[in-house]
């Protein structure tokens, strides 16, 4: 049975114990849209209906019911046989090190952390918290297991695989002569004085590079070492910066045919979709010869899992 046929089966375990998709999505953290898209891929590979959609909710049918209770038997007998090879594979104890960018690791990592150590109480997590430059050299040092870095990343001695691609929104005080405005471009904010996170720092230059793309060089009034420094003086209206959706407390999605255009933010600020849109590729990185623990392996899986769902 694959990744995805499993997943199928806890979405509806979650659908059944929440008696509503919307429910059920907040309980699992994915889209709803998402969460009705397999239910309904998993409808028609069975050639039943699960549930009854209406105005007065979800009911759940006779071929649901014999679902789930199918698909409670055969996660519980799945976890069963992943606690005993992990009792085999010496799961029960060991540490993984994991690096990050400190304004990239507050919105990836707790609720992957939160899973791993309920499913790995023995495992032990060490988070080092670095700027771009440190961080690359400890991870070239191999002194992490994993790090979570972003691209561009021209470095032999290092392999990764991309976890996010997430858009980078323009934050504009409320009221701002763009918020409003349709089909906003980056380029159409090059008159305007920007806050940047200082020279070094890996977004800095992601957002160098995406204003230098556009056509134009920011004109940088304030920096700073923060992100939430950098909304805050955003909020004050001492010009415009940008921020990556998660950090905007916004999910990525993979769908861009319909997305919202303006997100009020919080503390007097405004989001605004760009189009194009510049995009960040957050990674997870690790020297090509560092040896990892079945520890690592774990960890890193259900980070790839969370993520990439």
């Amino acid at each position: 049975m694959s990744t995805l046929e499993l997943r199928q089966l806890k979405y509806v375990l979650a659908v059944a114990e929440a008696g509503s998709f919307t429910q059920a999505a907040q309980n699992i953290h994915i889209s709803q849209p998402s969460l009705s898209q397999q239910i309904r891929l998993l409808e028609k590979e069975l050639g039943v209906e699960l549930f009854r959609r209406g105005p007065g909710g979800v009911q759940i049918t006779p071929a649901g019911e014999i679902a789930v209770r199918q698909a409670r038997a055969v996660l519980r007998n799945i976890a069963g046989m992943r606690q005993e090879l992990d009792d085999l594979n010496e799961l029960k104890h060991g540490s993984v090190t994991i690096g990050t960018l400190p304004m990239t690791g507050g919105q990836i990592l707790p609720p992957v952390l939160a899973a791993f150590t309920h499913s790995y109480p023995g495992i032990r997590i060490h988070l080092v918290e670095e700027r771009t430059p440190q961080l690359l050299a400890v991870t070239l040092a191999g002194q992490t297991d994993f790090s979570l870095l972003t691209l561009p990343l021209e470095y032999e001695e290092l392999t990764w695989e991309p976890l996010i691609e997430e858009e980078l929104l323009l934050a504009v005080p409320v009221g701002h002569k763009l918020a409003g405005a349709g089909g906003v471009t980056l380029k159409d904010a090059a008159g305007e004085e920007f806050v940047l996170l200082k020279t070094g720092n890996g977004f800095r230059t992601v957002c160098d590079a995406k204003c230098m793309a556009a056509g134009f060089t920011p004109n940088c009034v304030f920096e700073t070492d923060n992100i939430e420094t950098a909304k805050a003086l955003v909020s004050a209206g001492m010009g415009v910066t940008l921020v990556p959706e998660l950090i905007a407390g916004i999910t990525p999605q993979a769908n861009t045919t319909h997305k919202q255009q303006f997100y009020r933010g919080t503390a007097g600020i405004t989001y605004i979709r760009l189009q194009p849109a510049p995009t960040r590729t957050v990674v997870v990185a690790w020297r090509r010869d560092h040896y990892l623990s079945k520890a690592a392996h774990a960890f890193h899986r259900q980070l790839a899992e969370y993520w990439t769902q």
